[in-house]
């Protein structure tokens, strides 16, 4: 049967992005990209990936008659007069139009879970973690022909019944779970400090706070920490954006990093001691996993407010002597399972188109 798959991409960081290419690395269907955050990541997007650049949804100079008012229950950004929205929902509901016999996965935006479904579009949402139970999320769940939360069904907690029993708990996975890589501790005295795109509070300042207060240990700061500051510290080394910091990872023994969805996925894949800083996000998202996530497997966890009153030493050398236990994070079949669930739901919703 011939149906294509369309998959919106939330622009907010690359974590979004970087699960919807592991699974449309699975999918047997023509796959569709849509999103107005894809530019810069063109270069990682396999050419039989067709992508759909959408324009942003804030307010520029032509929106004179902006107001952000009139709150909606079941949205949660719906401001009047931005002619992004109207254009970019024009642009979505011509491919629903031109596209169709179709599924459409929703990751993640409420208003665009329930447009494809006003559009009559048989839809999957994403799930992530965080206080979701508000009636925004809960209408786009309802509207969903199948919920995929990627991740283990005992890192879920506080979600009505229905929701779970609407879910695949696909259980978790990164860029790595197919790839071949060493499977080794790491140097225990090597520590890697891992910052996402989506706003961190690991910056270089705090990398040399790190090096200056724990001289036995070598730190590598791996992403954007913004300014970096001259220095001649020895023990510290700035790879800034690694195309693949696989290798780099591996002679570490413990991370340090935020509680973003795919560096979690890529610590536990990677079997590694983990220093969890869960930044501020909406819904209390990365608050939430690093909860679940201490709850299930022994991690650390340190607030942002934390970062320089910690007792750095003393922490690094407890997690030194930790046993690493990561068992039942990571589902090796979890892509293939999703793809599987996919198929079935496209044929059943639409064998008779």
């Amino acid at each position: 049967m011939d149906y294509q798959i369309g998959y919106y991409v939330h622009h907010h960081g690359s974590g979004h992005l970087m699960r919807a290419l592991a699974i449309a690395s699975q999918l047997d269907a023509s796959v569709t990209l849509l999103g107005s955050g894809l530019k810069p990541y063109e270069h990682l997007i396999p050419q039989k990936v067709t992508c759909i650049h959408l324009p942003t949804d804030v307010e520029d100079y032509q929106d004179q008659c902006y107001r952000d008012g009139n709150a909606v229950n079941v949205l949660h950004y719906a401001p009047l007069n931005v002619k992004g929205i109207r254009d970019r929902n024009k642009m979505l509901c011509n491919f629903f139009a031109s596209s169709f016999p179709m599924i459409f996965i929703v990751d993640v935006s409420v208003e665009v879970a329930l447009l494809a479904r006003l559009c009559s579009i048989p839809t999957i949402v994403m799930r992530q973690h965080g206080h979701r139970n508000d009636p925004a999320h809960l209408a786009a769940y309802q509207s969903a022909s199948l919920l995929i939360a990627p991740y283990a069904r005992q890192l879920q907690s506080g979600s009505p019944t229905w929701v779970d029993d609407k879910s695949l708990f696909s259980g978790g996975f990164s860029k790595y779970t197919s790839a071949k890589y060493a499977v080794n501790e790491g140097d225990p005295k090597q520590v890697a400090v891992m910052c996402g795109k989506g706003g961190t509070s690991l910056s270089s300042a705090f990398l040399i706070h790190l090096a200056k207060s724990c001289p036995l240990y070598h730190f590598h700061g791996i992403g954007d920490m913004g300014k970096t500051v001259a220095c001649n510290i020895k023990n510290i080394t700035l790879h800034g954006e690694l195309k693949d910091p696989l290798k780099l990872l591996e002679s570490c023994r413990i991370v340090i990093g935020n509680a973003g969805h795919n560096t979690v996925m890529e610590v536990a894949q990677l079997n590694k001691t983990f220093i969890c800083v869960p930044e501020r996000r909406p819904y209390d998202e990365q608050l939430h996993k690093a909860e679940m996530i201490a709850a299930v497997h022994y991690v650390n966890i340190v607030l942002p407010a934390d970062l320089y009153l910690t007792d750095w030493p003393k922490l690094l050398d407890n997690v030194e002597h930790e046993s690493i236990n990561w068992k039942g994070m990571i589902n090796q079949k979890a892509l293939y399972e999703i793809a599987s669930a996919v198929h079935h739901l496209a044929v059943e919703s639409l064998k008779t188109c």
